[in-house]
């Protein structure tokens, strides 16, 4: 039996899906802000914009790939030769995902043949890079580096090129990376202004004189709008049945709006480098109470540790898994707080435990406990801490060996600079959010007073008074926050 020839139709969309394989940068029309980078003739570029808003990285990385390849309309100067590339990353994680979108727009036909993706990952686990054919007919190397703090692995090379993804850490690999373009190479930083300290890239780009270049405006709905085209770009949003696509504009802006708290909002959406004042943080808190459901629930405990009044305290919470891609339900059950500032460690094993007992909870029962680094004072041995406490609760438990111990809120992948903006974000979300029912995703119980005044007085600030059982709440959820784990599965039981 002959099989039918394939329609006009087939071969046309054939062909289109054959021509985007081997130029997939072919299908993008580019917007505004990513129109000016492409076409800056700079040394030092910053391309400042939103989270998740203009396509910064996409930008960068199809502008990477031009100079690579020697076929930069507007920046010949800068790569009429082959030569090495960087693109700098904050984690492995993130460099895979940037590998992703650097093969995005790469065309296959320039890769040299031994140099192999893979989605998971990327151009290889070790000493990522992709050899990219240079109209000379030499290749040029991208090499992607994760730097964090360290400078170690920025050091003995001169390059052509550099691109950052997001802040670059601290002032110190900024200069390190620097001494590597010195003999005629560029420097780009596409970023939104959060999870690092950027003050200081702050102060470098904005002084006077400087080499530096910003492309940044606020979100409007002109910035959707691709050069050369009428209609804005469409994206995908939450209809009222499913998922859907709509011409991006300002009601999609406003949505994203809505989605982060209103003093990130000039950040997250729009670039800014300020957060915007707020007299109150959690200001879609609309103090939900109540007890949680007879259901298994995953437990754990948090601690912040202070000499002052008020300063230590304990806060216990349950967590109820909603599923994959979802915020899971919060319930604050328990606190206790050293109002004094003369508790003893000993004293504070007794608190939390009283603290457990109250919902029938022994020690055993939690699947996780988190406190705040140790308190000390002028390199003397410290007065509280995780370790101290810890010692306290097994004693007073009889058991041999605490399980789980009390991890460090500090130490992990993620708990760095700009944890913390991370832990008072989470928590928001959950007050935004909302289940089937149309309730907040955080319920406190009506006798943590504390807990309750802080999320209704919380100005966002370090000083103010309510921080530290915030602290603790944060300490709590802090597997939830940046990884999950296996729960225990514990049932309070009432009535």
């Amino acid at each position: 039996m002959t099989p039918n020839p394939p329609s006009s139709a087939a071969l046309l969309l054939g062909a289109l899906l054959a021509s985007i394989d081997a130029d997939p940068a072919a299908r993008f029309a580019w917007l505004p802000l990513q129109h000016e980078y492409l076409h800056s003739t700079r040394r030092y570029r910053l391309l400042r914009t939103g989270n998740q808003t203009v396509g910064k990285t996409t930008v960068a990385m199809y502008d990477l790939v031009l100079h690579a390849a020697g076929t930069h309309p507007t920046r010949q100067s800068w790569c009429s030769e082959p030569g090495e590339y960087w693109v700098l990353c904050d984690s492995w994680a993130q460099s895979v995902i940037i590998q992703g979108k650097l093969h995005g727009v790469l065309a296959t036909e320039l890769v040299h043949p031994d140099d192999t993706y893979n989605p998971s990952q990327g151009y290889g686990h070790k000493h990522p890079h992709v050899r990219i054919r240079h109209t000379s007919g030499s290749y040029s190397t991208v090499r992607f580096k994760t730097v964090n703090q360290r400078t170690k692995s920025l050091a003995s090379a001169t390059l052509k090129g550099i691109v950052a993804d997001e802040p670059l850490p601290s002032l110190r690999v900024y200069t390190e990376a620097s001494k590597r373009i010195e003999r005629g190479g560029w420097m780009a930083v596409c970023m939104t202004p959060i999870n690092a300290p950027v003050e200081w890239f702050r102060e470098l780009v904005e002084a006077e004189g400087s080499p530096w270049e910003q492309h940044h405006r606020g979100l409007t709905a002109r910035e959707f709008i691709p050069v050369g085209h009428r209609k804005p770009i469409e994206v995908m949003v939450e209809g009222p049945d499913g998922p859907e696509w709509r011409p991006a504009g300002a009601e999609y802006i406003a949505e994203l709006e809505a989605k982060v708290h209103p003093s990130e909002v000039g950040i997250v959406v729009h670039g800014e480098w300020d957060v915007r004042a707020v007299d109150r943080y959690y200001t879609y808190w609309h103090g939900q109470i109540g007890d949680p459901p007879d259901a298994d629930l995953w437990t754990g405990v948090g601690f912040d540790h202070g000499s002052a009044p008020s300063k230590q305290c304990g806060v216990l919470v349950q967590v109820q898994d909603r599923g994959a891609m979802e915020y899971p339900h919060v319930y604050v059950l328990g606190e206790w707080v050293d109002e004094s500032g003369r508790q003893t460690p000993r004293g504070d094993a007794r608190a939390t435990l009283q603290m457990l007992g109250k919902w029938g909870l022994d020690w055993k029962h939690l699947d996780d406990a988190c406190g705040d680094r140790a308190l000390t004072f002028s390199k003397k041995p410290a007065r509280r801490s995780n370790a101290i406490l810890g010692r306290w609760l097994s004693k007073l438990t009889g058991a041999a060996r605490l399980h789980p111990p009390i991890r460090t809120a500090k130490r992990g992948m993620g708990r760095g600079a700009g944890s913390a903006d991370i832990r008072r974000r989470w928590l928001h979300y959950l007050t935004v959010e909302q289940d089937d029912d149309g309730r907040s995703l955080l319920t406190v119980h009506p006798s943590c007073t504390r807990v309750l005044h802080a999320l209704d007085t919380w100005d966002g600030t370090d000083r103010h008074p309510s921080k530290d059982i915030l602290d603790a709440l944060f300490y709590a959820l802090d597997r939830w926050t940046f990884s999950r784990r296996k729960r225990r599965a514990v049932t309070i039981r009432r009535g």
